[in-house]
């Protein structure tokens, strides 16, 4: 993963956590955040964290990283959600404390 991250540096800029927290203008736990949760894609050496800077920019542009994996819902999706909140409105659902005790746990 080092000699990556020297070939990253070569090619482009790479980013500390604590630069790419002032360039959104968030505290560097949320960068941590994005970064576990896989919103913000950087390269991981032990403990430390470098982010490309295109991929900060892009972040920015589109609120999204550059992979595409924040696409729209699929029509499967979209219709699961439909029927849900039509459940939800017609007052069919279950507490999810309900539904707990009923299975014993």
């Amino acid at each position: 993963m080092l000699r990556y991250m020297e070939a990253a540096s070569m090619d482009a800029a790479v980013l500390t956590v604590a630069e790419v927290a002032r360039r959104l203008s968030v505290s560097p736990t949320t960068v941590y955040r994005l970064l576990d949760s896989g919103q913000l894609h950087g390269v991981r050496a032990g403990r430390l964290w470098r982010v490309p800077a295109d991929v900060v920019d892009e972040y920015i542009r589109t609120g999204s990283h550059p992979n595409g994996e924040d696409d729209e819902l699929s029509a499967d999706d979209l219709e699961a959600v439909r029927r849900g909140l039509a459940d939800i409105q017609a007052g069919r659902y279950v507490r999810w404390e309900d539904l707990r005790e009923s299975l014993g746990r």
